[in-house]
């Protein structure tokens, strides 16, 4: 479980925000060229956003 503070991240902003945006969706399009593009799977995706973790809990990672 994480708790913390949502931050959508559109196309205008900050150029703080732009930038954490850009990050974001070349990060997406690395494990999946298409996302956010005319010929992504998933066409209903138009959200990109962070999360800044304010507190985690569950279980451990096993190595």
């Amino acid at each position: 479980m994480v708790h913390g503070a949502f931050y959508e991240l559109g196309p205008e902003g900050t150029p703080s925000e732009v930038e954490h945006r850009q990050r974001a969706v070349a990060a997406l399009r690395a494990l999946l060229a298409e996302t956010l593009r005319d010929r992504d799977p998933s066409p209903h995706r138009s959200i990109v956003f962070r999360i800044a973790i304010q507190d985690m809990a569950g279980r451990a990672s096993l190595p």
